[in-house]
């Protein structure tokens, strides 16, 4: 089934993998395995 990426719906699934996404790499700024800098995280 495809889905359009504007659909309401889709907003959730979006929203709950940024949530995931920006955990992970905590994780890895949090174990030394990412830079702590603000400036480069905020590009990503």
């Amino acid at each position: 089934m495809l889905t359009d990426s504007r659909s309401f719906l889709s907003y959730t699934r979006h929203e709950y993998f940024r949530r995931i996404l920006c955990q992970m790499i905590g994780r890895w700024v949090a174990a030394g395995e990412a830079p702590a800098d603000i400036a480069l995280l905020a590009r990503w």
